[in-house]
């Protein structure tokens, strides 16, 4: 199918927008109504690798496993659930902008059985980096004003 990379600028310091992406028992609150669950958490850490997210609207849902994290850098999860697909792996990286703030590139990498628009998936994935964005955007806000 492909691969499909979006980018987005978060106006925060790195660690703290890697902390909130990573941290994704937050998406209900960063993108309504996105929510995740942590069915079992990582080795080393809660969120860390090998932890599993089901990640979903309501009863629609999917598990995703955490399968590397460079912690303020980037995280990158597989699907482990049953889908139609051959292959699901998301990368999210974490860069320092020179404009300030942070840019985070989203690449989700798709290969699936069933043939999927490659327009469909790019909208999903802009769409999914966006509201992660404007979410972490506004809880960065939110702490500022204390």
């Amino acid at each position: 199918m492909g691969s499909w990379t979006t980018s987005v600028l978060v106006p925060g310091p790195r660690e703290e927008v890697f902390a909130l992406f990573a941290d994704r028992e937050n998406y209900r609150a960063l993108v309504p109504p996105v929510g995740a669950r942590l069915v079992r958490p990582g080795r080393d850490r809660r969120q860390g690798e090998g932890a599993v997210h089901r990640v979903g609207l309501g009863p629609l849902g999917l598990r995703e496993q955490i399968v590397a994290l460079e912690p303020g850098r980037s995280f990158t999860y597989r699907a482990v659930t049953p889908l139609p697909v051959r292959h699901y792996i998301g990368v999210v990286d974490f860069h320092d902008d020179p404009r300030g703030g942070t840019r985070v590139d989203y690449t989700l990498d798709v290969e699936a059985v069933v043939p999927v628009p490659g327009p469909l998936l790019a909208v999903v994935v802009a769409g999914l980096a966006g509201g992660l964005a404007r979410g972490a955007t506004r809880e960065l806000r939110r702490r500022t004003r204390g």
